[in-house]
């Protein structure tokens, strides 16, 4: 009887130093669905400065993917006035806005 309790013991503090010493990656991280307020207020911001706003990797003088530049040309094809946001300024933004929409790719307009 006194073994199986001193095994538990150890196996208990094994389990205590193990989780001590876990690399912060290994951690467990909290998450949450709420966009950020600083990133929901420039969103809001955003999509209320204009008509269409385009949420893009890049700009649209540059796209930075093959999306993105469909997306461009096609509203510039159209004379469709747009604002536009770079999220590959800022993961903030890029988080935030599939949050903000509920889809999980960019572009957005």
């Amino acid at each position: 009887m006194m073994r199986l309790w001193h095994g538990a013991r150890v196996a208990s503090r094994w389990y205590t130093t193990l989780d001590a010493g876990t690399h912060d990656d290994f951690k467990p991280k909290i998450t949450s669905n709420a966009v950020p307020t600083d990133a929901a207020d420039v969103i809001k911001n955003d999509i209320s400065s204009s008509d269409v706003f385009l949420y893009m990797k890049g700009v649209p003088q540059q796209p930075q993917c093959g999306f993105s530049n469909n997306v461009v040309r096609l509203l510039d094809a159209y004379g469709v006035q747009y604002g536009s946001r770079n999220v590959l300024a800022d993961p903030s933004i890029r988080e935030g806005v599939k949050k903000f929409s509920n889809w999980p790719t960019i572009p957005q307009a």
